[in-house]
């Protein structure tokens, strides 16, 4: 829940009341509370890896003109000063390889 709360930019408390007050799903695994990596895509309006673009529907450009390679340094940026775990810094890239158009 911890890793949650940094990408979301919360604090632990904030994700906790998330989740109590249904904002968030969560799912309990022994005494832990964990938030699945779909809902924080969702939570970060991002789309998950098998969801498929509903027909008709292309792409979004990138940002500013910027390149795939440009956005994987910022956001490996972001996740190290968000102190994320190398493991999950590079969960978090394929993910957006995923998400970026070719």
């Amino acid at each position: 829940m911890r890793e949650a709360a940094q990408l979301l930019g919360l604090c632990l408390d904030s994700v906790r009341r998330q989740l109590r007050a249904g904002k968030l799903q969560g799912v309990r695994v022994g005494r832990d509370l964990r938030v699945p990596e779909r809902v924080l895509l969702a939570q970060l309006g991002l789309a998950a890896r098998n969801d498929e673009l509903p027909v008709g529907l292309a792409p979004a450009p990138l940002p500013n003109g910027m390149t795939r390679q440009e956005i994987k340094t910022l956001v490996h940026k972001a996740a190290q000063h968000a102190d994320l775990s190398h493991r999950n810094t590079q969960r978090l890239l394929a993910e957006l390889d995923d998400l970026l158009p070719a």
